[in-house]
């Protein structure tokens, strides 16, 4: 019989969710109502089959999701493979026998809610209710007629009803015009037989009810396997009906093993949270204090100033990194975790004993490894997560200057600055992120080992990736002339086993990285630009012509740049809607947002490769898109613009596609191009003429589309632009294009021109989208340090500025509504609108 579980366990109709910075919070399981519909066809489940991720579908569903092969199915929800018996197919997987139950259950509450009725007119049905009918299929009891209240002894089934009938109620089903092509199947003795016992058969004997349990084999077995595989005495075989409740009870003792699990790793997301919170404040206060010290030097000690920034933004980025992985690790199991103890209480409460026992081998397995799961393998939040700089000495900086700017004379000697210690085997040290593009990640350079050895003869402490406990000691030292290294030096020495470690090719820490990249090579792209290899020998090259260690193709740029004077208004935000999911209305990566001209909001879910649609309000509408290089399919869609004549959707996808998909308003395929000719596609709006403008990163280039993908210009910004993200159109003929490490706006003509800029570094600073408002204002968003919006003429005279009262940490693309509102796509998988124009006219 059906177990009821208690109301503390995670169950059916029980909410619940935990939020952890970053990601989205752990979907609640699904109601009785709804744990009914497939998620596929959306309707009551048919014959729901159980894959290998304890996720149930249709029959029917998963053959039709059997397209190319036969022996295995991907789950629609989490992809996870099953494989399938070459013989038997879909027929070969087992049945959710609860989803069965609860199924046949709510439909015969249905019916009696809507009073079907079998007899006369006035009769209703006397069907117990939900809560208290026993499952017929699995009872030991004969059953008796569910469509009228005689209460007579069942003769047939009906499959449509799910109603057990008596001869009255059979006759009616064969004459009345209502029940015309219904399936009426008779109970004959073998049914019955099958209800005293069980529909669950032998997988190996087919025909075979099981009846059996080998403690030795924890397999539910048939009376003919008792025979031939499962022999005494080296089995031990008891009925079922023996062994069930204990069995039962071990199950539950092991669910509940598996909440007070579940339990610790949501501790652990409230611990992530405080660890990233302190680690974004500490960021700030040791970013001071290097700023600080920075303002005493010369124009060739700014150099140094940049360093230390870089490598404070590499130690915050590497443990931001360490923390987002194991936070979206532990959501990851989080959620596998609340799939199966929502399957395994949904069994054990809804299904037969022989039913729970042909799970329970799968789901012993699956708990184990729950209980087994250690969710800081590597005790990193046990390590200190603070970055710590000590204030600098400003007389002991001032004699330090003049020995610096003795020292660097030579620009030839840079190229030999590889530091003390040489690339060694630290396979299980984690290294620096944020490096240059197209090079090879090696040993850190030691500025103060370089000045002191080559010019005083003094020691040195290596300039390697900080520790998180980053105490900068050097900067408060004597820096006489035989110490002066100890200004650039940091107290963690190149081997340190916390964060200042080399990153080797084949280290556990580079597949980590890789990894990371996997998950949103987008955002890496953005706030690292990316991470490539190449030669030694090109690392000396740039750095023997000045170039810093930011990039390959740009001029050194600082890694925050004085802080703006400006003072900003608040606004806060009157809408957010979004969460983590592939489910409508949740995003992997919204890295793309627009605005058609019925004010729709428009997002680009990256990593589910498919647009979405809502309406200003944030209510879902539509989706359209699936993964896939066919036509109507996405493969990374990064960026969307939408013509506001003919509603039409531009789509650019990243990598390994980039090209551009148009589609119309209601999402159906019209065309695609520009495949062999877009490297790096950023981003993309539509001017009034209906011409597609698409700016490129990494190769610096614009090009002009005409609706069709034919080009009609293009032309190369390389000696104006270092890293474009963002671009529109004004009523001029100009282009506007954002550049997030130039810190402005850059301005050029439809022949490629270069004209103006508009803001510039303490005012714009990292901006991450342009457009145009409804004035003819140009409204530029950044995200530095906060979510800042610079409102401009378009000659450049700053009108207006705002800040967000909520800080946002990291944000993807930002789209202008006509009503004053501006929409931000943020890495926390939400968006958020801001009233902008409501705040400056307040």
């Amino acid at each position: 019989m059906a177990r009821t579980i208690p109301q503390s366990f995670t169950g059916v109709g029980q909410q619940h969710s935990m939020h952890s910075f970053g990601l989205a919070p752990t979907p609640p399981p699904m109601k009785e109502q709804l744990i009914i519909k497939c998620p596929i066809c959306s309707e009551s489940f048919r014959e729901p089959k159980v894959l290998a991720c304890f996720h149930s579908f249709c029959k029917s569903c998963l053959e039709r999701q059997l397209v190319e092969t036969i022996d295995k199915i991907v789950c629609p929800l989490c992809h996870v493979e099953t494989q399938l018996s070459a013989n038997l197919g879909i027929e070969g997987l087992l049945s959710d026998y609860g989803l069965e139950n609860v199924v046949l259950r709510q439909n015969a509450a249905n019916m009696d809610d809507k009073g079907l009725i079998f007899g006369s007119p006035s009769s209703t049905s006397s069907s117990p209710p939900l809560g208290e009918l026993s499952c017929d299929q699995n009872s030991n009891q004969v059953s008796t007629c569910t469509g009228c209240k005689t209460g007579e002894r069942a003769s047939s089934f009906c499959h449509d009803c799910k109603h057990y009938l008596c001869s009255n109620c059979t006759m009616a089903h064969q004459y009345m015009h209502c029940f015309e092509g219904h399936r009426v199947e008779q109970l004959s003795l073998q049914a019955h037989e099958k209800n005293d016992g069980s529909h669950c058969k032998c997988l190996e004997h087919r025909s075979q009810p099981l009846r059996f349990f080998c403690l030795t084999c924890n397999l539910a077995i048939c009376h003919d396997c008792t025979v031939m595989e499962h022999t005494s005495p080296t089995h031990i075989v008891q009925s079922i009906d023996d062994v069930a409740e204990k069995q039962m009870a071990l199950m539950e003792v092991l669910i509940a093993e598996a909440r007070n699990k579940q339990a610790e790793l949501h501790e652990i997301f409230r611990v992530i949270d405080s660890c990233q919170n302190r680690l974004n404040g500490s960021l700030q206060r040791a970013q001071n204090n290097v700023d600080e010290a920075a303002a005493l030097l010369t124009q060739l000690i700014q150099e140094a100033r940049k360093t230390i920034s870089k490598e404070l933004e590499a130690t915050f980025g590497y443990k931001q990194l360490q923390l987002t992985l194991m936070d979206k690790e532990v959501q990851k199991m989080t959620k596998k975790m609340s799939q199966t103890i929502e399957f395994t209480q949904r069994l054990i409460k809804y299904s037969s004993p022989t039913e729970v026992m042909v799970f329970k081998p799968l789901l012993d397995s699956r708990l184990q490894g729950f209980l087994n799961f250690n969710a800081d393998a590597n005790n990193l939040l046990n390590t200190p997560c603070e970055i710590d700089l000590q204030p600098l000495n400003q007389h002991q900086a001032r004699q330090a200057v003049c020995a610096l700017m003795n020292s660097l004379r030579n620009p030839d000697s840079w190229s030999s600055m590889n530091g003390n210690g040489s690339p060694s085997n630290h396979m299980n040290q984690p290294a620096p992120i944020g490096r240059p593009p197209s090079r090879q990640m090696r040993s850190p350079i030691n500025v103060g080992s370089y000045i002191s050895d080559n010019l005083m003869n003094g020691s040195s402490q290596s300039l390697g990736y900080p520790a998180m406990n980053m105490n900068t000691t050097g900067l408060s030292n004597n820096l006489n002339a035989n110490s002066i290294s100890g200004l650039m030096g940091t107290s963690a020495p190149v081997n340190s086993n916390a964060f200042g470690a080399h990153l080797n090719e084949n280290s556990a820490t580079a597949h980590i990285f890789n990894q990371y990249e996997k998950w949103s090579g987008n955002g890496l792209d953005q706030a690292f630009n990316g991470m490539h290899l190449s030669s030694p020998d090109m690392d000396k090259q740039n750095l023997s012509d000045g170039q810093d260690l930011s990039g390959a193709q740009s001029l050194p740029y600082p890694l925050y740049p004085p802080r703006s004077q400006i003072k900003r208004q608040k606004m806060i935000y009157h809408c957010k809607f979004g969460e983590f999911g592939v489910m409508e209305g949740q995003f992997t990566e919204p890295s793309g947002v627009a605005v058609n001209a019925q004010n729709d909001i428009v997002v680009a879910d990256t990593n589910n490769h498919r647009i979405q649609v809502f309406d200003k309000e944030g209510r879902f509408k539509f989706q359209f898109g699936e993964c896939g290089k066919r036509d109507g399919q996405l493969l990374y869609p990064n960026r969307v613009s939408v013509n506001r004549v003919t509603g039409d959707f531009i789509v650019t996808e990243r990598s390994p596609t980039h090209q551009i998909q148009i589609y119309n308003q209601y999402g159906q395929f019209l065309r695609k191009f520009g495949a062999n000719i877009l490297q790096h596609p950023r981003g993309v709006c539509v001017d009034s003429q209906g011409r597609i403008i698409v700016v490129e990163c990494k190769v610096m280039r614009v090009i002009i589309f005409n609706a069709f993908g034919e080009i009609i210009q293009k032309f190369s910004c390389s000696r104006y632009l270092e890293f474009p993200n963002g671009v529109c159109t004004n009523d001029r003929g100009e282009i506007l294009i954002s550049d997030n490490r130039a810190h402005c706006i850059k301005v050029f003509n439809y022949e490629g021109h270069y004209l103006r800029q508009i803001g510039g570094e303490g005012i714009t600073n990292y901006p991450i989208g342009v457009g145009i408002n409804s004035q003819g204002e140009v409204v530029v968003a950044d995200n530095h340090n906060n979510f800042n919006l610079t409102i401009f003429s378009q000659d450049g005279v700053m009108l207006n500025a705002l800040e967000s009262k909520v800080k946002h940490a990291q944000c993807f693309d930002v789209a202008l509504v006509d009503d004053g509102s501006v929409v931000l796509a943020s890495k926390d998988y939400r968006l958020y609108l801001y009233r902008y124009q409501q705040a400056v006219t307040a």
